[in-house]
């Protein structure tokens, strides 16, 4: 790039990626590259009409003229998000060693030769971070990111992305990704993601709305029918048998057997 071509101005990038729902125009892939369909050096300027969303392999073949301008101008019209409630999966590559970061807390290791799934939040019978490891011993990471209200933001599904195309604003810039609210358009969601680290600094593991986990200023707080029951900041849970944190609702569910081996399990009523 010229040291005399302007940035693209940040509101036009958010306004390019909402209208490409968040994916590359052609495939959907929530990785992308931001792609000029007449190129800057002609037209001089950034322009939200002029600028697409392309994952880097069809960002290759636009620039090596495997695209044609048609194809990108109709993907521009019709993008591969538009019509569904996620986006096309992006992988990210397993690990042999996973540094996980909640806040302040840390989460490390566990016996993988007797159990292959760390439950990092379980959460009434449902596991919303997982880790998982192959016979090799490959870590791999599933989790499931929600608004407040419960409704799932995005996941990862052992190490495949899709996020919500219903939100407000997404973008995964270098190992960051940021989630905005649609109201208020403050950052509800932001999170490093690569194969060797999950860090959180701002999500919400919600079940329903009501019970669960939210990370906020290095902190997190553990949720009951709405309300914060407990917190936890610089701890270090290291080799427990089955997860982290754990979170139970007796009164709402019963029969859920609160499962052992956490290093920390609240059970609310």
């Amino acid at each position: 790039m010229s040291s005399t071509r302007p940035a693209i101005p940040e509101g036009i990038k958010r306004q390019v990626r909402q209208k490409c729902f968040f994916g590359c125009v052609i495939c959907g892939m929530p990785f992308y590259e931001y792609e000029h369909i007449e190129e800057y050096a002609q037209v001089k300027e950034h322009t939200v009409e002029n600028i697409i969303l392309l994952c880097p392999n069809h960002h290759a073949s636009k620039t090596t003229h495997k695209l044609s301008k048609e194809r990108l101008i109709y993907a521009k019209n019709n993008p591969f998000n538009g019509s569904k409630e996620h986006t096309s999966a992006y992988k990210i590559e397993p690990s042999s060693n996973l540094e996980i970061k909640i806040g302040t807390n840390t989460c490390i290791g566990w016996d993988i030769s007797r159990i292959k799934d760390h439950h990092v939040f379980f959460i009434n019978g449902e596991s919303y971070f997982t880790l998982h490891a192959d016979e090799d011993g490959w870590l791999t990471v599933s989790l499931k990111i929600t608004d407040p209200q419960g409704e799932v933001l995005l996941k990862f599904t052992k190490g495949e992305l899709t996020v919500n195309t219903n939100i407000f604003d997404f973008s995964y810039e270098g190992n960051r990704i940021l989630i905005r609210d649609k109201d208020s358009k403050k950052i509800i969601l932001d999170v490093r993601i690569a194969d060797n680290i999950v860090a959180i600094s701002y999500a919400y593991f919600m079940h329903q709305g009501n019970d669960g986990f939210m990370v906020e200023n290095g902190t997190l707080y553990t949720i009951g029918d709405q309300t914060i029951i407990g917190m936890d900041t610089g701890s270090l849970y290291s080799h427990n048998y089955h997860g982290a944190w754990g979170l139970l609702n007796i009164r709402k569910y019963p029969n859920i057997k609160k499962p052992g081996g956490f290093g920390s399990f609240i059970t609310c009523s």
